[in-house]
């Protein structure tokens, strides 16, 4: 499915008149109109209200099934009417009463069904929010992880009206928990506050719908068992990642999925510091059943820019290969960029050691992914690589976008290096540029 098709399902329908009531005033109506149809008495009367509901909602996108409940109503009453010229002991009176509830039901099913096809998830679970219902009552999710990337999708999904829980723990936990979830973006003069819920620990009795796991690459063999032990089906993995594959069969009863959010920086003792692109790519493995629909009612209503790919494996193999040697350079120079902005020798060969990698990978039989570095050994790209990385060593965008989670990722780092090196080697990719500098970090890569 390609990234057309996913904004069809994400993109709402435009909704008029009546539709456009609150969901809170929807809810009200419709306790009302069952009062009024449990207590009412009258045949005329209950026809009459009946077309002045089916006229209300026909105001509100529901004309045709106004139509076709209020034809299912006259045959109902006019076959309950029947009945009471056939005299059959017992029968006539089970029918008569089966009759006389279905009547004081359709009103109810007819404005029951018109709210949930014109109201969105999102606005209702901020509408059942608001009117303090039990969370159990909404659709949850859970960012477990609260780092840069967590704390941005808990935000950001929160502000759209999702009913989102954060997994934080320690001093962290009770910083939000007593002053907020605080972001302050590093292109903005204000500092979101978002006063969300938060939990300490994941019980195996407490049910999602989504949990997305949110933690550095050597943090996430510790969650699996508090995951395999949760009802939780769907879950998300949202970072990096070169062992794609191998980790969904740890949980073979889930549903896996992978995820990248475009969005870096780092985090002090009472806020976090960040650039957040609003960008998401997710799917799942090359293979696996699509979640194309699951995604877009995740993400209905959001500001993310969503990339569906059903190919994550291809995927976040592709961007270890592409941060890794960029990781170099930030060890190369302890974490100041700046020192390489006039250094076009270093930032090519930089490139180089990308360009090994992406080889390795396409000889391996894998895609190279994003589709746009397909080409990735022509001078086009090569050039417009070298403009980033400048971009990156003259600005602040290199410490928020790779030296911040490069220097307090130190073990993520290493991790990565190990394991994408080890895929070059069963593969039999020669690599020696990417060896070059990595020899050259210096002390960092354990």
């Amino acid at each position: 499915m390609e990234e057309a098709q996913i904004k069809q399902i994400i993109e709402r329908q435009p909704l008029h008149g009546s539709a456009l009531l609150d969901p809170r005033c929807k809810i009200l109506l419709l306790v009302c109109i069952g009062f009024v149809s449990y207590f009412l008495a009258g045949e005329v009367v209950s026809l009459a209200l009946m077309l002045v509901y089916g006229l209300f909602i026909a105001f509100g996108n529901g004309g045709k099934w106004a139509v076709k409940m209020i034809v299912t109503y006259i045959i109902v009453a006019y076959l309950n009417a029947l009945l009471r010229y056939v005299q059959v002991p017992v029968l006539s009176v089970i029918m008569s009463v089966f009759g006389v509830t279905v009547l004081k039901l359709i009103p109810i099913m007819m404005i029951g069904l018109w709210i949930l096809r014109t109201t969105y998830m999102d606005d209702l679970m901020v509408a059942l929010q608001r009117m303090r219902l039990p969370q159990a009552v909404t659709i949850p999710l859970l960012v477990y992880g609260a780092g840069v990337l967590g704390c941005n999708l808990e935000r950001n999904l929160f502000h759209a009206g999702k009913d989102v829980t954060l997994l934080a723990r320690g001093n962290w936990a009770e910083e939000i928990r007593k002053n907020g979830l605080r972001i302050k973006d590093q292109f903005s003069l204000r500092t979101s506050v978002s006063n969300i819920p938060v939990v300490t620990e994941l019980a195996p009795n407490v049910r999602y719908d989504v949990i997305f796991v949110v933690l550095r690459y050597t943090q996430l063999d510790s969650a699996l068992e508090t995951l395999r032990a949760n009802q939780t089906k769907n879950i998300v993995f949202v970072g990096n990642n070169v062992q794609a594959r191998a980790l969904a069969a740890t949980l073979p009863e889930k549903n896996v999925l992978f995820a990248f959010a475009l969005s870096a920086g780092h985090r002090e003792a009472d806020r976090v510091v960040s650039i957040d692109l609003k960008k998401i790519t997710i799917g799942q493995l090359r293979g696996a059943v699509s979640n194309a629909e699951l995604i877009g009612e995740i993400f209905g209503g959001t500001k993310y820019k969503v990339v569906y790919e059903p190919n994550m494996e291809d995927y976040l193999l592709c961007h270890a290969a592409f941060v890794m040697p960029a990781a170099f350079a930030c060890y190369k120079t302890d974490g100041d960029l700046k020192k390489l902005r006039r250094n076009t020798v270093y930032l090519g060969r930089v490139i180089d050691a990308n360009i090994e990698g992406y080889r390795a990978i396409r000889n391996a039989g894998h895609d190279i992914l994003p589709k746009a570095d397909a080409d990735f050994e022509s001078e086009k790209y090569r050039k417009t690589c070298l403009r980033f990385f400048k971009l990156m060593c003259a600005t602040s965008l290199g410490k928020l976008c790779a030296s911040d989670h490069a220097m307090n990722a130190i073990d993520e780092m290493s991790a990565l290096n190990r394991d994408i090196k080890r895929f070059f080697d069963e593969n039999g990719a020669a690599y020696p540029v990417w060896q070059a500098l990595e020899a050259e970090a210096g002390r960092y890569l354990r």
